[in-house]
């Protein structure tokens, strides 16, 4: 059986690629792909830095990166998504897909339907309480921005939303994550096709 795709919705700081740390230690072969990968490599190149200075300083250019997203989206709402599904179309099935930045529900829509047919698909909200995000940097300037509330009058639960909670210690965040994975390859039955 084909490896499953997971997509991951949750604000700017919720853990979304911590997810991926930890879900690697239950099962190695993760192909992580993240929307934003290629709009982080735009951003960089007009403002005249290297990628490695504006991932280390995310939060003083996200701003810019937010704006530079949604001017590309205005034009084609499918910009981002497509760059990543064609840039990984060829994929070992044994590898587990996970989307580790999903905003938008036409992001959503593309990426099942280019791997429903294939691939079992699970989405999962890491949801996490506003004073914890500004604990760990999270700008409050954002709050409202469309990247970050894309999903919130979505009815994700009809298709097969699995929300966790990552609000407390890491130790509980990682046995929450790699405890999903487990139930995930035992066949958990939130899947959506």
């Amino acid at each position: 059986m084909n490896k499953p795709v997971i997509i991951l919705i949750g604000r700017s700081k919720s853990g979304k690629d911590t997810f991926i740390k930890y879900a690697k230690k239950e099962y190695s072969k993760i192909r992580r792909i993240a929307f934003a990968d290629e709009l982080k490599r735009l951003a960089a190149i007009n403002l005249g830095i290297s990628l490695e200075e504006l991932e280390n300083n995310k939060e003083k250019y996200r701003q810019f990166i937010i704006f530079g997203g949604m001017l590309a989206r205005s034009i084609n709402p499918d910009i981002w998504v497509d760059m990543a599904i064609s840039k990984n179309y060829h994929t070992d099935r044994d590898e587990v897909i996970i989307y580790s930045d999903c905003r938008f529900t036409n992001e959503l829509d593309r990426v099942k339907a280019h791997y429903s047919k294939d691939r079992p698909i699970y989405i999962i909200e890491i949801s996490v309480k506003e004073q914890e995000l500004i604990k760990r940097g999270y700008n409050p300037a954002i709050w409202d921005s469309p990247s970050e509330t894309g999903f919130e009058k979505a009815d994700l639960w009809k298709q097969g939303l699995i929300t966790i909670y990552n609000n407390s210690t890491e130790q509980d965040y990682e046995l929450t994550v790699r405890s999903l994975i487990i139930e995930i390859f035992n066949g958990l039955q939130k899947k959506v096709n």
